[in-house]
């Protein structure tokens, strides 16, 4: 797995570490649903030739969730979207 997913999951549960097999298909979603900081495409886009439709973007609320800022890393980034999901 991505490391990136593997440090998620704990973040996404406030740093705890116990249940997080629970998390992983949804993190590894969230990582094909979020854009690539290299190709500017999320790989979900890049197999199918189109976005997903979100839960979230049926309120227009994809990143509408405390703590989403500008600049924050790819694990902060995952786990904020797997709180999404």
């Amino acid at each position: 797995l991505r490391e990136a997913i593997v440090k998620a999951c704990p973040k996404q549960r406030n740093g705890k570490i116990k249940n997080w097999h629970k998390y992983i298909d949804i993190a590894v979603f969230a990582d094909r649903v979020t854009t690539s900081s290299v190709t500017g495409y999320t790989p979900y886009y890049l197999l199918h030739g189109v976005e997903p439709l979100l839960p979230m973007d049926l309120i227009e609320a994809t990143f509408m969730v405390e703590g989403f800022q500008s600049g924050i890393s790819t694990e902060e980034l995952l786990a904020l979207r797997i709180r999404q999901l």
